[in-house]
């Protein structure tokens, strides 16, 4: 089964959510769990993850989401300053370490922790 999990930070909300569903039912992709949410939190609930795939760039690797990783699991993540090039890293799951390798040079948003705000009521508050 297939993980989805969407940082709502950066405006991938529960509409959006629901069209990413929808896409996938008309694809017949009936394997993939999906949630809006905190993604500095992780996903708790469903770990351990063989893989994960962060799209918002951090200081250093969230400990939270480092222990989700399974045995062997691989984390892969943009990693450094916003305002800077950032290294995208594949971090690897050793027992209890972790050996990351750089893949490249890319440049992210930044991950964001924080409650899940709907910028629309937001705005109309």
């Amino acid at each position: 089964r297939l993980k989805v999990e969407q940082d709502a930070a950066h405006g991938l909300f529960a509409e959006r959510d629901k069209q990413f569903e929808n896409r996938l039912k008309q694809l017949k992709l009936n394997n993939v769990t999906t949630r809006v949410g905190d993604g500095m939190l992780g996903w708790k609930e469903q770990a351990p993850f063989d893989r994960i795939l962060v799209t918002a760039a951090a200081a250093e690797p969230p400990s939270v989401i480092l222990s989700q990783l399974a045995e062997g699991g691989i984390l892969v993540l943009p990693l450094g300053a916003v305002s800077r090039d950032q290294a995208l890293l594949r971090v690897t799951r050793r027992g209890e370490e972790f050996v990351s390798e750089e893949l490249s040079t890319v440049r992210f948003v930044p991950l964001v922790a924080g409650a899940v705000v709907d910028p629309a009521r937001r705005r109309a508050s």
